[in-house]
């Protein structure tokens, strides 16, 4: 009798040791320094992160979207499993419309990988070629310009920018989440903004798009 309780511990006892093994091994793999996203269809605004901030200065691969109406920054960080997600969507993104005429620029979208140490923020643009897929890329060891700057804590936060003040700032789980935002504030009409006049034409005469930059 003693013999078969012996034995029933010592399966109780590897039970238990498999089972905090098992909780170790998840625990492993869960995105540390992750926004939450409990529904990766949304955007979730940032209450934490201040809006109505201009930079004093621009990290030169960044500084054309200082003079965007509407661009985002993207932050992702090299521990978030969705940011590995979000970076790959992105050079697919490019990479899909490259044929297409598209301009670099078509999409004012640029990366701020906020990381440990350089190492680890090359490591990450390695992984996913965004600068080789036209989009502007930092990174920013410590998080010193994201977190100095905007007080950003999370990853993947998007700083949506106008003219290059923060207008909003939102957690996400899925590039779309921002292109669609992005496509639906250019269609917004704009306060105090008027429809140009516009001398009629002859049906003759070609014009360049309404909206051509």
């Amino acid at each position: 009798m003693i013999v078969v309780g012996s034995i029933a511990l010592l399966v109780l006892a590897a039970a238990v040791v498999l089972l905090y093994a098992m909780m170790g091994e998840l625990a492993s793999r869960l995105p540390r320094d992750a926004a939450p996203a409990e529904d990766p269809g949304h955007l979730t605004p940032l209450e934490d992160v201040p809006l109505g901030v201009t930079p004093d200065t621009w990290p030169e691969p960044l500084a054309p979207l200082a003079g965007r109406r509407d661009a985002a920054i993207l932050v992702l960080s090299p521990i978030c499993a969705t940011c590995d997600k979000v970076a790959g969507q992105l050079v697919e993104h490019r990479r899909k419309h490259a044929g297409h005429g598209h301009a670099a620029d078509d999409a004012p979208l640029a990366v701020v990988v906020s990381c440990r140490d350089a190492a680890s923020g090359q490591e990450f643009l390695n992984r996913h070629p965004l600068a080789q897929a036209g989009v502007p890329c930092l990174v920013d060891e410590g998080g010193e310009w994201s977190t100095g700057t905007f007080g950003v804590n999370l990853s993947p936060t998007a700083l949506v920018l106008e003219t290059g003040t923060v207008a909003e700032a939102y957690s996400f789980g899925r590039l779309t989440n921002i292109l669609d935002h992005l496509e639906e504030r250019t269609r917004r009409p704009r306060i105090g903004a008027t429809a140009p006049h516009r001398a009629p034409q002859p049906v003759h005469t070609p014009h360049a798009p309404e909206g051509a930059q």
